[in-house]
Formats: structure tokens, sequence, C-alpha cells
């Protein structure tokens, strides 16, 4: 009866333990893993905690104000190229030892755990050289040169502070200032201007049944191209280009006038337009053409040609339609149903106009069309400029195509090609034929953009 009232007691007892055992389990929380870097963050954490209560406390300047171990500063502080971190990976020299002019253990010795602190900490900084090198911008040698590392102080005295309070300041009362205002309008520039300045050494050739006849030499010219263009907000334009071309030969057999014109032309073109739907305008347009200078027969004091003798000009009345192809090669096209050639000379002994054949003045109606295609900068050190024009009464047709082809060598020096062919069916060949008229010049010189 003794055996079985003893072995109750002992039953009881261990499930009373038992019960105990799986309350108090059940008051224990469950602690989560951390990794490894977190636990060297909470750990330096906690180590920053602890100085700074011991220095806010306890702590009493000594000559040490530097910390013995800062294992982790080199992480926290900014990206800095470190030498022990390079010299972990690729040194093999020492192997378990403590080198102690480099200060500090090979790899493969894990002997005590600052070494593993050490060796942990050079593995991230190198890790980081290698997936973020851009962020380097300093290295060990350069931040110990600067005095960026501190270095414990040796054999000073101990630092004292003067603490001082100033005056307090008093702060004067803002006002407002009103100072008068001038105010300056300024009307907007609606006008364009640009020119090209030549002063060329050319070659030139035209074909035997060319208005001014057969000729082929060489010759020093000048040149200029000037442009001035309005634009009222794409409403209205007007615009303006003058050409003029001089060049001069000198014939030795000609004793009267040695130095004689071979170029000699001042054109003008004048467009004016009111926009009537997007990039069309109606439009008026004058083309003017005239010799500058006077030119004179072969050892003569006869002009042949002269300033107004002749002038030759053509009105037209109609549209012109303005495009910029890839936005920045205009074109500008004018086509004029309606328009009037006149033709004027001043000189009393070459007016041959008139039945009489001593009329100063000719007109004729009929249409014009006219096409400025200029490209410029189109390969850098390219520009072609053309001038197409187009000219009948419905019984005779003249045309003309002036293609100008500049080729950059610099800022001043420049190769110039200029071809016209221009056909008129009122001009005839040697044999008697209609055919295609040609004039050409090459030229080198100084070219000068404004």
């Amino acid at each position: 009866m003794k055996k079985y009232l003893l072995l109750v007691i002992l039953l009881l007892m261990s499930l009373s333990a038992l019960a105990q055992r799986k309350k108090t389990n059940k008051n224990v929380e469950t602690v989560p893993q951390l990794s490894y870097s977190e636990i060297i963050a909470n750990n330096y954490a906690d180590s920053l905690r602890l100085l700074k209560n011991y220095y806010d406390s306890a702590w009493v300047y000594q000559n040490k104000d530097v910390l013995r171990n800062p294992y982790y500063f080199q992480i926290f502080f900014k990206p800095t190229l470190y030498s022990k971190p390079l010299s972990q990976r690729m040194d093999n020299i020492w192997e378990g030892q403590y080198n102690k002019i480099k200060r500090y253990y090979s790899l493969g010795d894990y002997r005590d755990e600052e070494l593993q602190r050490d060796s942990a900490r050079n593995n991230m900084l190198a890790e980081f050289y290698i997936n973020y090198p851009q962020f380097i911008d300093i290295t060990e040698a350069e931040l110990r040169s600067n005095e960026g590392l501190r270095k414990e102080a040796e054999n000073t005295a101990p630092l004292k502070h003067d603490v001082t309070l100033s005056d307090k300041i008093t702060l004067e009362t803002p006002h407002d200032v009103i100072e008068p205002v001038k105010v300056i309008s300024r009307r907007p520039n609606f006008w364009k201007l640009a020119a090209t300045l030549r002063l060329q050494y050319f070659q030139y050739y035209s074909s035997e049944n060319w208005r001014e006849g057969k000729n082929k030499y060489n010759s020093l010219s000048i040149s200029s191209y000037i442009t001035a263009n309005y634009n009222f907000k794409d409403k209205v334009i007007f615009n303006n280009s003058l050409n003029f071309n001089l060049a001069f030969q000198t014939q030795r057999s000609d004793t009267i006038h040695p130095i004689q014109p071979t170029s000699n032309e001042m054109r003008m073109i004048n467009t004016f337009g009111l926009r009537a739907i997007k990039n069309v305008y109606y439009s008026v347009t004058l083309d003017h053409r005239t010799p500058i200078i006077p030119k004179y027969n072969f050892n003569s004091y006869y002009v042949t040609q002269d300033f107004f003798s002749p002038y030759q000009g053509v009105y037209g009345v109609g549209f012109t339609y303005n495009v910029r192809i890839l936005k920045k090669y205009p074109i500008s096209f004018n086509a004029s149903p309606v328009s009037i050639q006149y033709r004027y000379m001043d000189r009393n002994a070459l007016a041959r106009y008139g039945k009489s054949g001593k009329r100063h003045h000719y007109e004729a109606y009929g249409s014009n069309l006219q096409l400025t295609w200029d490209w410029q900068k189109l390969f850098k050190v390219l520009r072609w400029r053309l001038n197409w024009t187009y000219y009948t009464n419905y019984k005779m047709v003249q045309t003309e195509c002036e293609n100008t082809i500049d080729f950059s060598i610099n800022k001043y020096l420049a190769t110039t090609l200029v071809i016209i062919p221009r056909f008129d069916d009122t001009r005839l060949d040697s044999r008697g034929r209609r055919r295609i008229q040609l004039k050409e010049t090459l030229s080198f010189g100084f070219t000068y953009n404004f």
C-alpha cells in the first residue's frame, strides 16, 4: 500500500513540473536571427552609446583623447582607398604571424577576435572597392598628408576652453524702402541681316553664244552677297538680296584702257508679301540688273556698258511659298502670272529700242517664276546657293539657273565655284541654232561671312 501511495505522489510532482516548464516556454519570446553586418552595426552603435555616456559623465582628459581601437571608423568614414584591404587580398607572405611593420595579421590567422574583426572589415572594404570604384576619390596616403586622420597628441598640456558670452545684439526694426523703377521697353527686331565678302583670284569661261560673247581668262575679282530680310511673326515678309560682281583683267595691247572689267554686274531682288495661308504669301517681286562701271571697246573711248546702260527689270505680282527643309535649309518659290519685263538704256549712244532704234526703254508683258534654294553648311564646310529664274512673254523664253558652291577651308579662305546655264531662244549660235549658254567661274581666295 505504501508503494502505491509513493508512486502516486511522484507522478503528481512530475506533472506539476512539466506544466510549469510549458508555462515558462510560452512566456519566452523568440529572438530573431540577425545577419553578420547587422550584428556589427548594432555592436558598433552600442559601443558609441556607451562611449557617449562615458564622455558625458566620468571622462577626464588625460592626454589620450583618441580611441586605442577604433575598429569600424573606416566603414563609416568617407570612401577612401586604404592599403590594408588590398594587402590582405593580394599579399601571401605572412602565415599566421603578426607583422610589426604593417601591424596586421595574415588572412589565414583566426587566433583571436581582433584579427577576425579586422579581416571582416578588410573584406568588406575590398568588396566595396571592386563593386563601387566610382565613389573612391582619395587614398590613405593623401588623407594622412592632408591631416585627415588625427594622430594621438603626445606631451601636450591639457586643453582648456575659455568660454565668453557676447553682448546681446539689438536688431534694427526693418522698414520698407521704396525706390523709383525705371522701365525700359525695347521693340523687337524683326530684321535679319547677313553678308558674304569675297576677294579672289578666279578662272572664267563662257560659251560662244553667251550674251557677252565667248571668253576664257584668269582674273582678280571682288564680290559680295548681302541679305536683309524682314519677318513680322510670319504675317508680313520683306526679303531683299543684293549681289554684285566685279572682275578685272590687264590688257597690255590696249594703250588707252590697260585694265578692263571682265565681270561687271549688280543684281537686286526684292519681295514683299502678306500671308494668305501657312507658308504662302500674296507677293510683289522686283528683280533688277545693271552693270556697275563703264566698259570700253578695245583701244577706244566708245562705251559699250555703263551704269543703267542697260538696265533690266522684271516686276511681277503673284504668290510666294516659303518652307524650310529639315528646319535649316530655306527654300523660296515665287510665281508671278502677271509680270512686266522692262529694259532701259541711259546713254543716248546705246539707245536701240523701238522701230526707230533710238528709244531708251522697252516693255514686254508675260509671266515669271523664281526659285531660291540656300543649303547652308550642307557638309559643315560646304554651302550651295541656287537661284533659278524663268520668264516668258509667250513669244520667247528666257531661263537661267545660277549655282554658287562655297567650300570653306577655314574662316577666311574658301574656294568658290559658280556655274550658270542659261537658255534664251532669241540668241542663236554661229550655226543659227538655239542652244544652252554656259558661264563658269572657279575662284580661290579670301572669304568672310558677317
